[in-house]
């Protein structure tokens, strides 16, 4: 399909879920008129994007997508909306909301109070603090707005601290990443040169914007690593000539995944004896293939039992240590005929001398 001239479909966003699927969102025009957000999905060992889907579909315009995956590995899209112009250009920050399967969850104007003409939207999730941050360019600034998901809350619209005209070529771009329990946004004043703005995740609130080279900048980008800061240049003297600078960011320690183990199955066995029968429970299991993709190497599983009527597992396994090698156990506590009991199995695994144990999966 067709792609957006201008400054409408420069903006390709991409993030990656917990099981290496790829996710990607950007402009395209289906009847060469409209501009609409498409989001496509690559699964590993896939060689193609497939699955497309236009997520606007308002016969108007829409364009400036991002994307951002979070811990639970939902997808938040902003972009740029004029679905509610009725044919004129509102321009306002719209954010999608889509759930481990991609199916919508909510929509919010996230920038309606502003009114309109809103450009350059992007998108960050933290996976430490659960916040969902949203920022753009609007009359001469950039703004902000984050999303609390265990309050179900937005907060104000607040400024991040660097101001910028309007350019003819559209270049008041920004990009804002997550960070341990912060954010940090780049982006650029009205003279192009680069800032880089903390969001102190403690006390919710930007911090003073740090100019990151003394020159006018182009095209730039920023990737968080390790506790580092990745920032990627060029200069409006020399536009092929890439800098790179590293800054020191928030210190994180990298997460390493465990998945609990899959297709737990129970099956109630009558066990006899030469005076009596009694009722087993044997309940097998497999190793998650995101472990075995990953080659997280299996400590032990841990065994959780619940009643039918209960809603949720306790914290303290009732059958603790299993072998790795073991992908089976009976239970013979208070078993009957009629199934009384649910059962889950956790993996363990030990990463940099601490063991680690995946979250029980209903």
């Amino acid at each position: 399909m067709p792609w957006p001239a201008r400054y409408e479909g420069f903006q390709i966003s991409l993030d990656i879920r917990s099981d290496d699927e790829l996710v990607i969102v950007a402009t395209c025009k289906y009847e060469r008129i409209y501009k609409d957000i498409t989001i496509g999905y690559l699964k590993k060992g896939e060689t193609n994007f497939s699955r497309f889907k236009n997520l606007t579909d308002d016969r108007e315009s829409s364009s400036s997508a991002a994307v951002a995956v979070d811990a639970n590995d939902h997808i938040w899209v902003a972009y740029k909306g004029e679905v509610f112009g009725l044919g004129e250009e509102i321009l306002e920050t719209c954010l999608f909301h889509l759930d481990q399967d991609n199916a919508l969850v909510d929509f919010s104007e996230v920038s309606k109070e502003q009114g309109g003409w809103a450009f350059l939207q992007w998108v960050a999730a933290n996976d430490n603090t659960g916040l969902v941050m949203v920022t753009w360019w609007l009359r001469g600034a950039f703004w902000s707005r984050w999303y609390n998901q265990s309050t179900e809350t937005w907060s104000p619209i607040r400024s991040i601290g660097v101001s910028s005209e309007r350019h003819p070529d559209f270049s008041m771009w920004n990009k804002v990443v997550a960070q341990g329990n912060d954010f940090y946004c780049l982006a650029k004043s009205s003279s192009h040169h680069l800032y880089i703005v903390k969001f102190n995740g403690e006390t919710e609130a930007w911090e003073t914007p740090i100019l990151v080279y003394d020159k006018p900048t182009v095209y730039f980008d920023l990737f968080p690593a390790h506790g580092n800061l990745l920032i990627a240049f060029c200069t409006r003297e020399e536009p092929t000539q890439v800098y790179f600078t590293l800054l020191a960011g928030t210190p994180e320690i990298p997460k390493i995944r465990v998945k609990s183990a899959v297709n737990v199955h129970v099956e109630p066995q009558l066990e006899r004896s030469f005076f009596k029968g009694f009722w087993i429970n044997h309940i097998t299991w497999e190793n998650n293939p995101f472990n075995v993709e990953q080659n997280v190497t299996i400590d032990y599983f841990n065994l959780y039992r619940k009643l039918k009527t209960e809603t949720t597992y306790g914290s303290t396994p009732y059958q603790a240590n299993i072998p790795a090698s073991q992908l089976y156990f009976d239970d013979t506590d208070g078993i009957q005929a009629t199934p009384l009991y649910d059962y889950a199995v956790t993996c363990v695994a030990t990463f940099n001398g601490e063991q680690i144990e995946s979250e029980i999966e209903y």
